[in-house]
C-alpha cells in the first residue's frame, strides 16, 4: 500500500494545480473530467510501476500504463479553457485508444488453439 501512495499523492497534487489554473470556472462536467483524469493517472503510474514486477507480459503492462497516462494528460489539457483542444476532442483520444492497444496487441504472445503453449511462427 506504500506504493501506491507516492502515485495517488502525485495524482491528487496534479489534479488540484490543474484545479487551480482554471480558477472558478469548472462546472460539474469538468469536475467530472477532472476526477477521471486524476483516476487514469493514478492507474498509469501504478501499472507502470508495477510491470517491472511482472513475470509474463510487463511489455503490454507498461504500454498500457503509458496509454492510461496519456489519456490523462489530454484530459488535463482539454479541461483548460482553450477552443483547440475541443476541435480534436473527437478523434484524437480514440487514435490514442487505438494506438495504445495496438501496441499491447502486438507484445501479447499468441497462444494457440488448445491453449496449452504459444504459438510459434515458422
Amino acid at each position: 500500500m506504500r506504493k501506491a501512495a507516492i502515485p495517488l499523492v502525485l495524482a491528487v497534487v496534479i489534479g488540484h494545480k490543474f484545479q487551480l489554473e482554471c480558477g472558478g470556472s469548472l462546472d460539474s462536467a469538468k469536475w467530472l473530467l477532472l476526477a477521471v483524469s486524476a483516476i487514469l493517472l493514478f492507474c498509469g503510474m501504478v501499472s507502470s510501476a508495477a510491470a517491472t514486477y511482472a513475470h509474463q507480459n510487463h511489455n503490454a503492462i507498461l504500454i498500457l500504463g503509458i496509454l492510461w497516462i496519456a489519456q490523462a494528460m489530454y484530459l488535463f489539457g482539454y479541461i483548460m479553457p482553450t477552443h483547440k483542444w475541443t476541435a480534436t476532442g473527437y478523434w484524437f483520444p480514440a487514435l490514442l485508444a487505438s494506438a495504445g492497444f495496438l501496441g499491447v496487441a502486438l507484445t501479447v504472445p499468441r497462444i494457440s488453439a488448445s491453449g496449452l503453449e504459444p504459438h510459434r511462427r515458422s
